[in-house]
């Protein structure tokens, strides 16, 4: 009875926060089964990187929420997610298959592998007293391996405008001649309604009788996550194992955007983020002046950053490697340094790829990183972060309590969440 209760309260509190629907853009299927998702930012829906969401979509499972944090960075004024959907997973693969490969399959008239990376861009699907979140399908485009579109299919939005009106005249009778003179707008593959059929329509009515292909997704959230302190600090280190690479592809973009900001909009570092000098006091922006106002310009937040993704196979660097590519893209490599390493066992003939990161095999070494990271930042409270399982936590927190026992007046503070 007890859990019962709980259940219910849950949903008339969540209630009113997941009555906030957003537009898809697009549903991009990338390497190992890995399905991007992107969104038209809501109103007011601000939010920090590193930070998740859940999602709903409600022509795949109506009462299903599933949480999945945000790879896009505020500074771009869209949402992403990143969805790892295997067959296995059931409704992360019933997405895949629903936003992605039946758009993909029947506007590409079976000319599309899916097998490959392709791409389905959704339009508005447009009815008077909407809200604007439901989406349609009007543009697939399949990538060849050089990552350029190597064939691309359009909606023809006369054809479909007439399949639209047939469909409304069984369910609200004749609607010829109520749409003579309306123009398409198929510049963003717009559907635009039939005069007739939405004026005998509510909201309601729109979402029980829309075309097939039309889609309307769900978000709760933003949801805080201890990532979040990583603009506490100037020195950080992001830890991720497997899938926990995505909160720091949105950081790692964010971090890497707000580079190229002017100085004076660029957030700064919180004192503990600063680095003192040698003798534990902070140092002054000029010479002469040593007031703490001054000092919290001396120092720009997550300034330098060591990234480490472990991964047991080189399958499961494939999964978000292009994500990763995209979110440190023209990054400063003095400012962001990059460390890949595989755990599990190498096949003979594998090798390193060249992309410009750092490859290991093996795992990371913290006894012997953060010490040296003590003697690289003195007198600096280094962030570090963790998106990964239980064993690799206590193993971060038992080195940083080793490294925190210096003489260069260094501290590592570790944040971590587990999956």
């Amino acid at each position: 009875m007890f859990p019962t209760i709980l259940v219910v309260c849950d949903r008339l509190i969540s209630y009113e926060r997941r009555s906030s629907f957003t537009r898809l853009k697009s549903a991009e299927v990338l390497k190992g089964k890995v399905m991007k998702l992107t969104f038209a930012l809501p109103q007011n829906f601000t939010y920090q990187a590193g930070m998740y969401i859940q999602l709903n979509c409600d022509t795949v499972a109506k009462e299903e929420w599933h949480p999945f944090t945000l790879t896009s960075a505020p500074e771009e004024g869209h949402l992403s997610v990143h969805i790892r959907c295997p067959d296995e997973l059931d409704w992360c693969s019933a997405m895949r298959r629903r936003l992605a490969e039946e758009p993909a399959k029947n506007i590409g008239k079976g000319s599309i592998d899916i097998k490959n990376r392709f791409k389905v861009t959704y339009g508005r699907f447009s009815v008077p007293g909407d809200d604007g979140s439901f989406s349609r399908p009007y543009r697939v485009q399949e990538m060849g391996k050089d990552g350029r579109v190597a064939k691309s299919f359009d909606v023809n939005m006369k054809e479909r405008q007439k399949e639209d009106a047939a469909e409304y005249d069984k369910k609200f009778g004749d609607t010829k001649g109520d749409t003579e003179g309306e123009k398409i707008d198929d510049t963003e593959g717009v559907s635009i309604s039939l005069k007739k059929a939405s004026s005998l329509m509510s909201l309601a009515d729109i979402v029980e009788t829309r075309p097939d292909d039309v889609v309307r997704c769900a978000i709760d959230g933003p949801h805080g996550t201890p990532s979040e302190m990583v603009w506490k600090h100037r020195v950080c280190v992001l830890v991720g194992a497997g899938i926990g690479v995505t909160p720091w592809a949105s950081i790692l973009k964010s971090i890497t955007l707000r580079s190229r900001a002017p100085v004076d909009k660029q957030p700064k570092a919180g004192k503990q983020g600063r680095a003192k000098s040698a003798g534990g006091r902070w140092p002054a922006k000029e010479a002469g002046h040593n007031s703490e106002s001054d000092e919290e310009d001396a120092y720009m937040a997550c300034s330098r950053v060591h990234f480490y993704w472990l991964c047991r196979t080189k399958e499961e660097f494939d999964w978000f490697h292009d994500m990763l590519s995209v979110a440190i893209r023209n990054r400063n490599e003095e400012a962001i340094e990059v460390n890949l390493f595989q755990t599990g066992e190498m096949e003979a003939n594998q090798e390193t790829p060249n992309d410009g990161f750092r490859h290991f095999y093996g795992r990371p070494s913290w006894g012997k990183l953060l010490p040296k990271m003590a003697d690289q930042y003195p007198g600096d409270d280094v962030g570090v972060f963790l998106c990964g399982p239980g064993p690799i936590r206590e193993d971060l927190r038992k080195n940083c309590r080793k490294a925190n026992e210096n003489d260069k007046g260094s501290t590592f503070t570790l944040y971590a969440e587990n999956f």
